[in-house]
Order: C-alpha cells, then structure tokens, then sequence
C-alpha cells in the first residue's frame, strides 16, 4: 500500500507544479493582454482570475503533499485499519468535489461558448468567452485526470487489507 499512496502523491505533487506553470502562463499572458492594444484584451479577465486561482490551489497543494504523506505513512503503520477508513472517507470527498469542479468547469465552458456565439461582434464579451473556454477546457482536463488518478488510489485503499500490514 505505501507504493500505491507514494505514486499517488507524487503524481499530485506533480500535477500541483503543471497548474503553478498553467497559473503563471495565464498571468503572464493577461499582463501581456492588458499592455496590448489587441482586440482580444477582454481575455485577460477569466486569464487573469483563473491563472491566480491555478497558482494558488497549485502552490497550497505543492506545498503540503510532503507533510501530508509524511502523516499518512506514520498512521498507515501505527493505525492501519484506522488509516484505511480515514483515508477512504477523505478520498470520497475529493472525489465529490472533484465532481462539483467538472460540473463548475463544464458551465464555464458552456458559458464561453455562449458568449462567443451571442457577441461575436462585440470583441469585449466575445474575447472574455474565449478566455472561459481556454481555462475551463483546460481545468476541465486537468481535473478529469485528477478524478482518475483518485479513482485508482481509492481501489487500491478498497484492496488494502490492513491487518496483513501489522
């Protein structure tokens, strides 16, 4: 089991660092639309919003996934039946937020698609749509393999058996 908590981490690790850089890409280009006399300066809002969003879920997890193995490793060997309810329960709830961010992204997306198709004459509105698109698109796929990789951590919690672990 601590294989499978150890690759689960260091993959979310991992994709914490990818939304740092997907965070700083959209501040940097908002920064960058908003010096511009471009007609796609409206991006710059969901860009921006996004991007300080992605940086600090990212950091905040980045910054917490080695303690929180650390804990995790210490209960799995002191407490292991412990350890295995706990860490379903939690893992349920990430797994339903997980859920709620698909649905939230997916009305992102359907809500830039909406404005792109509703104002393609007005560039403010249309541009403001397609930064929704960007960011929900991506998000979207982000946490789409984040609910995978959750789905096979929680297997494998249901196939620990802890009393082989004492």
């Amino acid at each position: 089991m601590t294989q499978y908590l150890l690759t689960y981490f260091a993959s979310e690790k991992l994709a914490s660092a990818f939304l740092c850089l997907f965070g700083a890409a959209s501040l940097g280009f908002a920064t960058h639309l908003y010096t511009s006399q471009t007609l796609f300066r409206g991006m710059m809002y969901p860009l921006l919003l996004f991007g300080l969003i992605q940086l600090t879920v990212g950091s905040a997890v980045y910054i917490r996934t080695d303690k929180q193995v650390l804990q995790l490793r210490e209960h799995m060997h002191n407490a292991p039946v412990d350890f295995r309810s706990a860490e379903l329960a939690r893992m349920q709830r990430v797994s339903e937020f997980l859920a709620l961010y698909n649905a939230m992204e997916i009305l992102v997306l359907a809500a830039g698609i909406g404005l792109t198709l509703l104002f393609r004459h007005q560039m403010l509105w249309f541009s403001i749509g397609v930064g929704m698109i960007i960011e929900a698109a991506l998000l979207l796929v982000f946490d789409l393999f984040a609910e995978k990789r959750a789905d096979i951590y929680i297997m494998r919690l249901q196939e620990f058996i802890p009393l082989l672990a004492q």
